[in-house]
């Protein structure tokens, strides 16, 4: 029974650096491993998986045309080291165009042991990628469960969780403050622990109890999240140059959408999918620091979804898919990843991070194209502090609410029961929901208008407002309800500085 690249890809763990080209390989045959090992044209055998080695670069003679001659001889796939950091991004553009997949060799394989693994398919047919978060995760989990404290990776864009579903207490972000931790007798018994595993990643380990940690198992688990680190960095730093350049094409809006339809595809965003399109802006920077882009993709990682991130001039743009079986509960967990993403950056690095997203359903590149444009626009919005004086638009009071304006009970009770659950998740999780409610309804329930006026896909409002809605048990669609809450407004308005009533 021949070997198929899935049957590799199950048996080994590769890294895929090309996910798009991944699905129409799987069931490719390869009945070898055919080595490039000296000057000249390399020796591929058909159906071949060919393997360059990190040291062999400089014996390509003509590396940009190397990926068509793999495919011309009959190579199925091509496989590199896991720290190729030399591995040239044309290279990899090339195999892109010639459909060719390109796959990292982990650190715990040897190519002898897939070259003896060409035989028989394994009846596990699952697909097992090193830079998944979950693997990562249970590492973080079970060293906190075996020492009865709580441990944290922090990425440059997230907080991951030893114990999933768990929120970052302020301590953590402290903690990332502080000056890392060396491994001494007395470190390992303070409260908290921060040891640097690479610039931007550190793991986190918070032992209020001050239990007695092993040096031995604190450095298991330090070498284990290097290793997926690099990893992780090693696939990201091969794929930079050819992610950069779609970014930077979709943001310019210059190229037609036939042409960047192909590379879209090739990325594995088909037509059908749902996308996310990310805008990070910074203040004060004139060119977005290499670093959010970083974010964006560890944003990504930990959502466990595809991603291609990259800078144009002041801002850093993502892609990010999502499924379509994504609940309310996924959405507002997605919009909690930036915020954290923005809180992270605002209290460990100083930095004040805006964000813009957008959101659609994928037919053309013109689509992704418009997703930018409106993240852009309200990240710049943000930046500008141009969301902060919402109430530049008016409310034109009611003959009604200067009626309820006399009674304090009745109106006290209105602004609890329509204003103060929204108020309050603002407050909470850093969201503007009840400034969008009063544009909602100072634009007299124009979606499009308010959308513009926001900066935001017209999709995003309808969430936004679904889930005010779901915060105060009332609705937007009724002339009485929707007449409630702008009641409400105008009341909180016209009321003196201080909160009102909450009883």
């Amino acid at each position: 029974m021949v070997t198929t690249v899935d049957d590799i890809l199950a048996r080994h763990g590769l890294i895929t650096l090309t996910p798009g080209l991944v699905e129409r390989s799987r069931e490719h045959e390869v009945h070898g491993i055919s080595e490039v090992t000296r000057r000249g044209e390399p020796q591929v055998a058909r159906g071949a998986l060919v393997y360059v080695a990190r040291h062999q670069w400089p014996d390509v003679v003509t590396p940009a045309t190397l990926a068509q001659r793999i495919r011309s001889g009959g190579g199925v796939a091509v496989l590199v080291d896991n720290d190729d950091l030399g591995l040239p991004p044309e290279f990899v553009h090339d195999c892109l165009r010639s459909s060719l997949p390109v796959f990292v060799l982990p650190r715990t394989t040897t190519v002898d042991e897939i070259r003896s693994a060409v035989g028989p398919a394994p009846s596990d047919r699952a697909v097992q990628d090193a830079t998944d978060v979950s693997e990562i995760q249970k590492l973080l989990g079970r060293h906190a469960e075996d020492t009865g404290t709580e441990v944290w990776l922090a990425l440059s864009g997230c907080l991951i969780p030893g114990t999933p579903g768990m929120r970052p207490a302020a301590r953590v972000i402290d903690v990332l403050g502080s000056e890392p931790s060396k491994l001494s007798g007395a470190a390992l018994q303070g409260v908290s622990l921060r040891i640097e595993v690479a610039p931007g990643t550190s793991v986190v380990i918070l032992n209020p109890h001050r239990r007695k940690l092993s040096r031995r198992s604190v450095d298991s688990l330090v070498r284990a999240v290097a290793a997926w680190r690099h990893a992780l960095q090693v696939r990201r730093s091969a794929r930079a140059s050819i992610e950069a350049a779609l970014i930077r094409e979709l943001a310019q809006a210059n190229a037609p959408s036939a042409t960047l339809d192909p590379w879209v595809r090739s990325f594995g965003f088909t037509t059908g999918a749902r996308v996310r399109a990310i805008v990070l802006v910074v203040d004060e920077h004139d060119s977005a620091p290499a670093f959010l882009v970083d974010a964006l993709h560890d944003v990504a990682v930990n959502a466990g979804t595809r991603c291609v991130a990259g800078a144009h001039g002041p801002c850093a743009y993502a892609l990010v898919e999502w499924e379509a079986s994504d609940t309310a509960d996924a959405g507002e967990a997605f919009e909690d990843s930036l915020a954290g993403l923005a809180r992270l950056f605002a209290a460990r690095d100083g930095l004040t991070v805006n964000v813009g997203f957008s959101s659609c359903v994928l037919q053309s590149a013109d689509d992704l194209v418009r997703g930018f444009i409106s993240g852009r626009q309200l990240a710049e919005r943000t930046a500008r502090k141009v969301n902060a004086p919402l109430d530049r638009l008016p409310l034109p009071p009611t003959t009604a609410g200067a009626l309820l304006a006399g009674d304090p009970t009745a109106r006290d009770t209105l602004i609890r029961t329509l204003l103060v659950p929204v108020e309050d998740y603002d407050a909470r999780r850093g969201t503007q929901y009840l400034g969008t409610l009063r544009t909602f309804l100072a634009l007299d329930g124009h979606f499009g208008a308010t959308a513009n006026e926001l900066g935001i896909h017209i999709n995003t409002l309808r969430y936004r407002l679904s889930r005010i809605e779901n915060l105060s048990g009332r609705g937007l669609a009724t002339t009485g309800d929707r007449s409630d809450y702008y009641l409400a407004l105008c009341l909180r308005e016209s009321m003196q500085p201080e909160s009102p009533n909450r009883g």
